[in-house]
């Protein structure tokens, strides 16, 4: 305290407690100094503390009844708000069963024990607050997270580790070799196109009315691969990993656009699909052979051949349906659109008319993991390059100030010309673009079909 003495009052409640340390009593309501260490604890003289961690002065002065109370609570010690957070901080423990220790045992063998001031049993399960953690398959990877956050389930398993997911190829710990082939990954953009399939044949087989096994593609899978390298002018590689990440979105939204100019695919039964191949083959399949195949099913001829293969239905779940308004298609455009674009997740919803957190699930992988990133259509983008234009730079506008500064054009001239100010000139010169505007002229180049010669 900075006080040594205080002022209180004869009163009933604390008549006795002044007594019995030798004070005379002379009648209620009468004020007497007392030095502090005397004070009655309930006593409402109002007094300065001064903090015993850092020394500081409380401005504010307080009660001592309240200030005894608050020294029961604590360890004894006066604290001004900042040192007293920072106490509490340290010493706080959650209830027995609620600490992120007890909760979350296996993630809590991930937290740092040295870069961290808190041992793992004084945080909260659902605490807020950012602490270090390692990664499980490489422990020199070292991120920060909310331990909330942490815990959070699918989305954020015992594995994860945003050091590794930005990783690509060889260097993130999963990398198996890049034994993915072109087919596999190609394979998973299409299924919105199974779903639709399903629904065409009423999740039959179109041949028999049974339930169905497997997805037959009317014109050939392979030719669709072949006509989508064939027009973006690359080869046929063993794996996806040999192609670049800008061949792979090209090669993505290609491949889509193809394969929805083709018939969607007819549900068959396992044996009489094999049978169809076996007979057709495994490539280069047309509608028209399977029209001619149906014929000669009707007619009986693959009878004996079906009988003699007894039929083994496949133990399959049911076709899941999404609870969503987006396709795989959509969910492709929106991965591009979070890679090169500076949208927010409510812009990007609105142009989709969806929700920001559909957007969000997607971002973070909770929704929507097989979908690649693909080149929207143009109205899409057209409609992205409108937002952008409105919290940047017109992209028009940054390529010519660029080519007039090619030619040699001063500042001065070419702001006269264009009648922009000086300073969004002297930005472009000096190259002071930002990482954002960035991806808004690489969504613009890619809506022109230019390309970016630096």
């Amino acid at each position: 305290m900075l006080e040594e003495y205080a002022e209180t009052v004869w009163h009933s409640s604390s008549k006795s407690h002044y007594l019995e340390k030798g004070y005379v009593f002379t009648k209620f309501g009468d004020k007497f100094l007392v030095p502090i260490e005397d004070l009655s604890p309930s006593s409402s003289a109002e007094l300065t503390k001064v903090c015993d961690d850092c020394g500081s002065m409380i401005s504010k002065k307080q009660k001592f009844g309240a200030i005894m109370i608050q020294r029961k609570r604590t360890d004894g010690r006066d604290r001004c708000g900042s040192c007293g957070a920072t106490w509490r901080h340290k010493t706080y423990k959650p209830n027995q069963g609620k600490s992120f220790s007890d909760v979350h045992p296996e993630i809590a063998s991930l937290y740092h024990p040295t870069l961290n001031k808190r041992h793992i049993d004084y945080v909260s399960k659902s605490s807020g607050k950012i602490y270090y953690w390692i990664c499980l398959k490489n422990p020199n990877h070292i991120y920060q997270m909310s331990a909330c956050e942490r815990a959070r389930g699918k989305s954020q398993p015992l594995e994860f580790c945003p050091v590794c997911y930005d990783k690509k190829g060889n260097m993130n710990p999963n990398w198996k070799g890049g034994i993915t082939t072109l087919s596999s990954h190609l394979r998973n953009l299409i299924n919105q196109w199974k779903e639709d399939s399903v629904d065409a044949c009423d999740s039959k087989c179109l041949l028999t009315g049974e339930d169905y096994d497997d997805i037959h593609h009317l014109y050939g899978f392979n030719l669709i691969v072949k006509e989508s390298l064939c027009e973006l002018d690359l080869s046929l590689k063993d794996n996806v990993s040999e192609y670049t990440s800008e061949e792979i979105i090209q090669l993505n939204t290609k491949f889509m656009e193809i394969h929805s100019r083709y018939p969607l695919g007819v549900c068959l039964r396992s044996d009489i699909h094999s049978l169809f191949h076996r007979e057709y083959g495994n490539r280069d399949n047309t509608p028209e052979q399977f029209e001619e195949f149906s014929m000669k099913y009707r007619d009986g001829i693959y009878k004996e051949q079906i009988l003699a293969n007894e039929y083994t239905p496949k133990i399959k779940p049911p076709p899941k349906k999404r609870n969503l308004k987006l396709n795989i298609k959509q969910a492709g455009e929106i991965k591009y659109l979070l890679l090169h674009s500076i949208l927010t997740l409510e812009e990007i919803g609105d142009i989709y008319g969806v929700c920001f957190q559909s957007i969000s699930d997607i971002k973070i992988g909770l929704n929507w993991k097989e979908a690649y990133p693909i080149i929207p259509p143009n109205d899409i983008i057209n409609k992205a390059k409108n937002i952008q234009a409105n919290k940047y730079m017109n992209p028009e506008l940054f390529l010519e100030i660029r080519s007039l500064l090619e030619q040699g054009k001063t500042n001065a001239e070419i702001a006269k010309l264009l009648n922009v100010k000086s300073k969004k000139i002297s930005d472009v010169r000096l190259n002071k673009i930002s990482k954002r505007y960035e991806k808004m002229l690489t969504l613009y180049l890619a809506a022109e079909g230019k390309s970016d010669q630096k």
